[in-house]
């Protein structure tokens, strides 16, 4: 994703490690006492982000509200990421389906993490790790005790067909040199 400055920013805060002991993790740089805190001023950074400039800024800058949002308000953090997962945008759409997948998955809510990995592994763009999202999306069936459609995804995810067989790769033609 491109960046503001102002987003690195909010993105070294977002990441920097929660102070749980001493010496502080990163002493040179901010520290936080918890993922609550951390989340507050990493939201507040993206925050002025989104009000200052237009997209793909504040596209990217909302879906980070929403990710931290997770830490503080979990319903708003998923509305937040639910409306970024449909804007126009592809890369910042696809992260905010993928984080709300994830945290529908953390939240026991199955079958809706089942349907964003699904629809994240149906993309066909540039970048975007198909095979992974089938491997999450087959993970989901077996906490839904969905054995066969758990092998089926992993399989299907690894070039074979429902029925196990190994799909044939289209052959490309092969590169004649000019003389």
């Amino acid at each position: 994703m491109r960046r503001s400055g102002h987003s690195d920013e909010g993105i070294t805060i977002a990441t920097t490690p929660v102070a749980t002991a001493s010496p502080a993790p990163n002493p040179t740089g901010p520290t936080f006492a918890n993922e609550q805190e951390r989340a507050h001023q990493a939201i507040a950074v993206f925050q002025a982000v989104a009000a200052k400039y237009g997209d793909p800024y504040k596209t990217e800058a909302r879906y980070f509200i929403g990710t931290n949002l997770l830490y503080v308000d979990r319903e708003k953090g998923m509305t937040e990421l639910a409306e970024v997962s449909k804007s126009g945008l592809a890369e910042p759409a696809a992260l905010a389906k993928f984080a709300l997948a994830q945290a529908k998955e953390a939240d026991a809510k199955y079958d809706e993490a089942a349907k964003l990995h699904s629809e994240l592994a149906a993309q066909k763009q540039p970048g975007h790790n198909a095979r992974y999202c089938e491997s999450l999306l087959a993970g989901v069936y077996v906490k839904q005790g969905k054995k066969k459609e758990a092998a089926d995804t992993a399989l299907q995810g690894r070039g074979y067909g429902a029925q196990g067989e190994r799909r044939r790769r289209k052959s490309r033609p092969a590169f004649r040199g000019g003389s």
